[in-house]
């Protein structure tokens, strides 16, 4: 005997079509081919081509389509921030945080106490810096970097410390853990955790103390790890880049200027492309894929489609980031402790020997992210 337990679409975001002698929702999902009948006349308030959503109240069968009810209307098919809406509905992301989330959320406080900042390593008074996008709200890592008297490089990055105040089995962590991810949309976000906690105490803004884990690498001259260790830290962000005003220092400063923070930035694209070329001669794959940024008016109308270009400075922030995975991901594994892991399977023979059929004919046109040639300022 074959019982269906669950119904995964309940409700359905489509497109309402009026006619002569029915009316119906045109699912947005193409998985569900079949329409969905709704009554005439509780649907006489609403417009052909209007985005709606329909509950289903009966459900189809071999010879019969579902039949339901309008919920909620969208908006007119096409118009801006409509499409955004849709989207949302029809992959039921969580928009919105439930009341205990919230008041957990209010509780936190600042400035950091004098006893947690006691208990921490303290930079506020080094030069820290974050490079990130233009448009971004929320700033999750930042970087340091100096040498020491024997030439190493000591470089730091510094992680938002989330975890101090997002408790286990709190109602933020369960919430946090439910969506997974933050969703990033033309013009919006959807953020994985509370706007007080993503955009405000735990972005490490410029000019404000922030409680981290830092990473601590020594890399040699050459680019090669010394050693690593990881610490709980309290910051005091100097300067907030974006990526295209941090290319444009790169680009266009030389080694006589003396400016701390031009220094610092001219040096971390030369350990960058140390550890990018170690990396390449270790086997790393190079999957330079293209980025597209979408800016969306106050009107909810996009204004321009950018490709984002892949320079220096994504390729210090790149780098520095994997650093510091990697060597977390070697301080849990020595540690024993728990943590998530992408496992690949071999691939099969055959998909090997057809994309190495694919490739064959094709020539390494690679542009160099570091050579100036390339840079074509903003």
């Amino acid at each position: 005997m074959v019982r269906v337990l669950h119904r995964e679409n309940e409700t359905v975001v489509g497109t309402l079509k009026k006619s002569r002698h029915f009316n119906y929702v045109a699912p947005d999902n193409s998985k569900l081919p079949r329409d969905i009948y709704v009554s005439m006349e509780e649907t006489k308030d609403v417009e052909h081509g209007d985005k709606v959503i329909a509950r289903i109240d009966q459900w189809p069968t071999r010879h019969l389509n579902a039949e339901g009810t309008i919920v909620e209307i969208l908006g007119k098919d096409g118009e801006p921030a409509v499409d955004i809406k849709s989207i949302i509905h029809q992959f039921k992301l969580p928009f919105e945080f439930n009341k205990n989330t919230i008041a957990e959320a209010r509780d936190f406080q600042e400035p950091i106490s004098p006893a947690e900042i006691g208990t921490r390593v303290d930079l506020r008074d080094e030069l820290i810096i974050t490079i990130d996008p233009e448009g971004a709200k929320d700033f999750d890592d930042a970087i340091s970097l100096k040498k020491d008297k024997k030439g190493n490089w000591l470089l730091g990055v510094h992680i938002a410390d989330v975890s101090y105040y997002v408790n286990e089995d709190s109602s933020i962590d369960k919430e946090a853990r439910k969506r997974g991810t933050s969703v990033y949309l033309p013009g919006t976000v959807i953020p994985m955790l509370p706007e007080v906690l993503s955009n405000g105490i735990c972005s490490l803004k410029e000019g404000e103390e922030r409680l981290t884990k830092s990473i601590f690498f020594t890399y040699s001259e050459d680019g090669r790890l010394v050693n690593s260790e990881i610490k709980h830290t309290v910051i005091n962000v100097k300067k907030r880049f974006t990526y295209n005003l941090a290319t444009k220092i790169l680009m266009e400063s030389d080694e006589d200027d003396t400016d701390p923070i031009t220094t610092l930035l001219l040096e971390a694209g030369k350990l960058a492309k140390l550890l990018y070329k170690i990396r390449m001669e270790e086997g790393a794959l190079e999957l330079n894929l293209p980025e597209i940024n979408i800016k969306v008016g106050e009107d909810g109308k996009i204004d321009t489609i950018e490709k984002t270009t892949r320079d220096i400075s994504h390729i210090i922030i790149e780098e520095f980031m994997i650093a510091a995975n990697q060597a977390t991901a070697m301080f849990m594994h020595q540690k024993n402790l728990p943590s998530v892991n992408r496992s690949h399977p071999e691939p099969e023979e055959d998909e090997m020997h057809d994309f190495a059929e694919f490739i064959f004919n094709f020539k390494n046109k690679r542009v160099d992210p570091f050579n100036k040639k390339n840079y074509r300022p903003s």
